[in-house]
């Protein structure tokens, strides 16, 4: 029983994650998936998706190198919630948790000894396996593109990319 959400998550990580290039519905580890259209009953790969929502997500590998996540400020619900190994939701950040304006965080493994950068806020994980399921409401098919501009907005990067200044591509 207690190894039970460790199989399926791990299990739902090796499904998303296996792909070499980002596509709408899969990416490798530490990359965000922004998915195109709403969840409908032929969507699998999360149990019981909103249907008023498009997903983005992604699992991160902490072990290394923590994580820096930007979200844009939203004029609508957009919730982020980061889940450890377990399935745990350690922290919701955006809609139902901290701000609706543009927010940078610094999302750590259990082992990072690092300061966290003046403009951030910590998110310590208590496992290096980190998913983050990010939901935006979205207003039927005519309110698509306005999603899509919030997704493009969002930035995952490591946070020596981050402090480097310099452009990043995974």
């Amino acid at each position: 029983v207690y190894c039970m959400p460790l199989l399926l998550i791990n299990s739902t990580k090796e499904t998303i994650t296996n792909t070499v290039a980002p596509s709408h519905t899969r990416a490798p580890v530490n990359q965000l998936i922004h998915a195109k259209g709403l969840a409908t009953a032929a969507s699998k790969d999360i149990v019981t998706p909103n249907v008023d929502t498009v997903y983005s997500q992604s699992f991160l590998d902490l072990e290394d190198t923590p994580m820096v996540y930007v979200k844009p400020q939203t004029d609508r619900f957009c919730s982020v919630e980061v889940m450890d190994a377990y399935t745990n939701a350690v922290a919701i950040l955006g809609s139902g948790g901290d701000t609706q304006a543009q927010q940078t965080y610094l999302i750590t493994g259990p082992n990072y000894q690092g300061p966290v950068p003046d403009n951030m806020k910590q998110v310590a994980m208590p496992t290096n396996l980190a998913w983050m399921l990010i939901r935006v409401v979205c207003n039927g098919d005519a309110d698509l593109e306005n999603v899509y501009a919030i997704q493009n907005q969002m930035q995952l990067i490591p946070l020596s990319a981050y402090q480097s200044g310099e452009a990043y591509t995974p």
